[in-house]
């Protein structure tokens, strides 16, 4: 049990494309919140370390962890060499959101109609591609969905080629999103509607002559009278010489002397073949994809197709095939507000303020550019600090500790003491060796007696993380995300930032 995401293709990715789709895969891995942990143990004490991922010298990542998400799951990673993702279990929340990114760059990569997994289900692939697209500067388009939309639902349901899943109306929609399905009406879309539907109602309804419709229904008239008349024959050789005219070629076909065959043969010039195939399944009480499996690589492709679309509307529907997936916004693609996001919420905690993921939980990933834009009221609040750091500063002597030891010590008990009473508020790694380095320095003694104090001032709020009853992703994030431990993760963020540090704290 549980949740699993994968690649139904080869997810090959040529040599000469490598650095460019490790380049992008890292960054959305990165920018996503994956990190694996550092461990280490000192003064009797274990800090767990956050590592953001990046490609390390040998070309490998791994990773378990989502910063957004604040919780593990089992192990990932990516070979930039062989530009190979793997994953195991990645949950319901951020962990799965990014990994399901990750899987969808082999779909713009891809040049065949293939597709990510959820478990077994294809993923809706429009707001990945919006964030996709906002975050790598990308065009990426969904054009594929659409135009080879037979060939994705027939990869999808013939699974391997011997196993298949049963697609379904919301299968469908799944492949289709519906912000494209306005250009998605054509053969392809209403051959799946049928075949999922049946097409009865066809004949209840007054189908108008010369459209794909009317010919569809007047294929199944033929067909139904070409069964009406093998009863009187044999009925199983009457199937099989329908199934042996689908693969015949077009003057085999054409040539036809039976009467009803020959009327079959006719709609084979300009209807795909797999629409005589759902036809005479449906017809027959059969199921279309099992004789299809058996069929469908040998079928005819020489019919010439009706332009049943007019020039008006194959025009309206490639503008919009063509128009690059609009961009989304890092923080309003991990935004998380499913069943459970607040489910179970204490009485206690009701009234308290319902928690999303913003830019200001971002601040880790802050550069000056738009990607990160820090709230008005952030920004205050960091002002408010950097006031209190100078006036640390200034309290500032030499003798504060007796030498970095003194420092050190002081430091990894208070980092011991806040995991212990917040929960899960980790130091970044590069931030901790930074200020293990520096304790003889009155910035860093200032910011850690800052970080002090902001545990105790938001200690009260941090309570509310004891209503936590079993697992993490189960749990409330009126709870887990309560407004006091939020505040010591973004401060935390920003000691990590040099950047952002600089700006505000001067240092």
């Amino acid at each position: 049990m549980g949740t699993f995401a994968s690649y139904h293709g080869s997810a090959f990715i040529p040599e000469e494309l490598r650095p460019q789709f490790s380049e992008q895969m890292t960054k959305i891995l990165n920018y996503g919140g994956m990190m694996e942990f550092e461990e280490v143990k000192i003064y009797k004490h274990r800090i767990d370390l956050l590592k953001p991922v990046k490609i390390s010298p040998g070309g490998q990542i791994s990773f378990n962890y989502n910063y957004f998400e604040d919780d593990a799951w089992e192990y990932a990673g990516f070979d930039a060499a062989k530009a190979k993702l793997w994953s195991n279990k990645i949950g319901s929340c951020e962990f799965n959101s990014v990994m399901l990114a990750a899987y969808t760059l082999y779909e713009l990569y891809d040049s065949e109609p293939e597709f990510a997994l959820l478990n077994n289900d294809i993923v809706n692939a429009y707001y990945i591609t919006a964030w996709i697209n906002h975050l790598l500067g990308t065009e990426y388009t969904l054009e594929k969905r659409i135009k080879r939309l037979w060939e994705l639902a027939e990869n999808y349901v013939l699974a391997d080629g011997e196993m298949y899943n049963a697609l379904s109306y919301s299968d469908l929609m799944q492949i289709i999103p519906k912000q494209l399905l306005k250009a998605a009406g054509g053969l392809d879309l209403a051959d799946l509607c049928y075949i999922i539907n049946g097409t009865a109602s066809l004949e209840a309804n007054n189908i108008k002559h010369g459209t794909y419709p009317a010919d569809v229904l007047e294929c199944k008239n033929r067909i139904r009278r070409y069964f009406e008349n093998a009863q009187a024959k044999n009925a199983k050789d009457a199937e099989e010489e329908l199934w042996n005219l689908l693969q015949k070629d077009k003057a085999h076909r054409i040539n036809k002397s039976e009467q009803q065959l020959h009327e079959i043969a006719e709609m084979t010039m300009f209807l795909p073949a797999r629409v005589i195939a759902y036809l005479a399944s449906e017809l027959l009480g059969q199921d279309f994809w099992k004789n299809w499996n058996k069929l469908r690589l040998n079928v005819y492709h020489d019919e010439q197709i009706k332009a049943y679309a007019n020039l008006q509307l194959t025009e309206f529907r490639n503008k919009i095939l063509s128009e690059p997936i609009p961009g989304l916004r890092t923080s309003v693609f991990l935004r998380e507000e499913d069943w459970f996001t607040f489910f179970s919420t204490p009485e206690e905690l009701r009234d308290k303020p319902e928690y999303f993921v913003s830019d200001d939980d971002r601040l880790y990933w802050w550069d000056g550019s738009d990607e990160v834009i820090i709230s008005d009221k952030t920004d205050a609040w960091l002002k408010e600090l950097a006031e209190r750091h100078a006036a640390l500063m200034s309290d500032y002597h030499a003798d504060n500790y007796a030498g970095t030891d003194g420092f050190v010590k002081d430091f990894i008990k208070l980092l011991a003491k806040i995991e212990n009473t917040y929960k899960r508020i980790f130091p970044f790694q590069d931030m901790f060796y930074e200020f293990m380095q520096n304790g003889n320095k009155k910035e860093f003694q200032a910011a850690v007696a800052l970080l002090r104090e902001l545990s105790e001032k938001n200690k009260a709020e941090g309570k509310a993380i004891r209503y936590m009853d079993g697992s993490w992703d189960m749990t409330s994030r009126k709870v887990t995300f309560n407004s006091g431990r939020i505040k010591m993760k973004r401060f935390m963020s920003v000691m990590a930032n040099r950047k952002l540090r600089k700006l505000y704290f001067n240092f």
